[in-house]
């Protein structure tokens, strides 16, 4: 933000941008998980070109339709990735990590887990 922004925004300026806040930190609606924030196009040049989901829900569509030659050059960007579901331990993993911790093996028994888990989630 510029100082100027940055008065605007201590007076209430009308042309202060309000996607900013005081700090000059972006403030972006909470998007939906399936929905994207933008779009970014291929050039054909090595570069993209960018613009927001907001106002250009169907842009994906409408850029294939007049350049049928190019389609997949536009791709949606999230703010976060798709999760993964989470494994967790199986009853019989739990009952021997159980057994090994009854011997006193604490250490051995933590590592068993994390081995399992990092197995079961990667």
């Amino acid at each position: 933000m510029t100082i100027i922004d940055e008065a605007c925004y201590e007076r209430g300026c009308a042309c202060h941008d309000s996607r900013f806040d005081g700090k000059g930190v972006e403030v972006v609606a909470k998007q939906e998980q399936d929905e994207p924030v933008a779009w970014r196009t291929f050039d054909g040049e090595g570069g993209y070109d960018y613009r927001t989901y907001d106002m250009n829900e169907n842009y994906a569509n409408e850029w294939n339709e007049r350049n049928p030659k190019h389609n997949g050059w536009v791709e949606p960007l999230y703010t976060t990735p798709p999760q993964r579901t989470w494994v967790g331990l199986t009853n019989e993993q739990f009952l021997e990590a159980c057994k090994i911790a009854e011997g006193g093996n604490y250490m051995v028994a933590f590592q068993r887990i994390q081995q399992w888990l990092m197995e079961n989630n990667i």
